[in-house]
């Protein structure tokens, strides 16, 4: 018996004895659901989901100086980073120098200087999120799953594979690069924060049936549970077991989108909102047509511009950027502030203006 089948039967075993308990104490039943049945439902949902997994997987680059991505910005983003990653050096350069100054007030000092990952809710895409759960059919068998709850996700896409005519491309000056006068940047990502986005129908239904048969062997693991007969008690179980379900879905839904969007060859940084930490995520106002809007975004430390920054990277300016040399000069200047001394600096090559 392999790892997988001993994690399986450990599962049916733990739902068994959590039908026991919940005969005898509602209560105490339904802490051994939380406790002791849903630890091994994840890591039998884990094991269940690599095909799913693997499909989303970035291909190997050839060797490390491949190793990257490419992000489009404005210039404004690029600047806060660079201020903000100068300021702590500055900083820490400081209390260095006190070595009395209380730690905790040190940390007051430092924020983050690192690319944000934003709300989904604002994405140029419409569809975004909604594409993968408008086309999934599951049987009604699954009932128990109940209804997908209203919910988005921090995300930072990227553009693969990091060659040059993807650092400058007139289609992603056009839709990402603020109109040619914002900046792409080259960047070293962990490859394993990154999935990579697929594209169509025929990609969404194959997902589709793979996670049939994996719905299939959970609806039979789970059945004692899902199908107690207490019917205020069954909503409560189901519930608890549903949700392990939806925050795995959660993670993927955002990696399919329309054949429309296939150019992009995109991979994505998503964190859902139910894996945040709620006090870190940051919101700031925005004005649209005179209406106030509210943007968030969430900061992971694998995306510190000290970290994406290194030897490598890149910044290229965009086609549109007035007086290409000062801005270079100025960006310069900002990373040997920050002690960034990785960034190559280039200027678009493509000859465009906004009509």
């Amino acid at each position: 018996m392999n790892n997988r089948e001993e994690r399986m039967e450990k599962l049916k075993t733990r739902v068994e004895e959590g039908m026991r308990v919940l005969k005898k104490d509602e209560y105490l039943g339904l802490s051994y659901v939380d406790e002791i049945v849903i630890p091994v439902l994840k890591e039998v949902l884990q094991d269940l989901c690599l095909e799913i997994e693997e499909r989303h997987k970035l291909d190997e680059p050839e060797s490390w100086q491949e190793n990257f991505v490419i992000h489009y910005t404005s210039i404004d983003t690029l600047v806060s980073m660079l201020q903000q990653e100068a300021k702590n050096k500055q900083n820490a350069a400081k209390n260095g120098q006190n070595e009395a100054k209380d730690e905790q007030e040190s940390s007051k000092d430092e924020q983050n200087a690192s690319l944000r990952l934003y709300d989904s809710v604002h994405f140029n895409d419409p569809d975004e999120g909604n594409y993968f759960f408008r086309n999934l059919d599951l049987p009604k068998k699954y009932d128990w799953l109940g209804k997908k709850k209203e919910s988005h996700a921090y995300i930072a896409s990227f553009i693969i594979p990091a060659i040059e005519k993807n650092s400058d491309n007139l289609v992603f000056w056009c839709t990402y690069g603020k109109e040619g006068e914002g900046c792409s940047l080259k960047l070293r990502i962990p490859r394993n924060r990154l999935r990579k986005v697929l594209y169509g129908a025929d990609e969404d239904k194959c997902t589709e049936e793979i996670l049939q048969r994996i719905l299939d062997i959970l609806d039979n693991a789970l059945k004692p549970l899902i199908s107690i007969g207490e019917r205020s008690l069954k909503e409560k179980v189901r519930e608890k077991l549903a949700e392990v379900i939806w925050r795995y879905l959660e993670k993927i839904r955002y990696l399919y989108k329309s054949e429309a969007y296939s150019y992009e060859q995109e991979c994505r940084f998503v964190i859902p909102e139910l894996d945040t930490k709620k006090d870190k995520i940051c919101f700031e106002d925005q004005e649209q047509n005179n209406s106030p809007d509210v943007r968030h975004y969430y900061e992971h430390e694998d995306l510190k511009v000290k970290n994406i920054l290194t030897t490598g990277s890149s910044i290229t300016l965009g086609p549109r950027v007035p007086y290409p040399y000062n801005m270079s000069y100025y960006i310069k200047s900002l990373l040997t502030k920050a002690g960034l001394a990785g960034p190559e600096i280039k200027t678009s090559k493509i000859s465009y203006r906004k009509p």
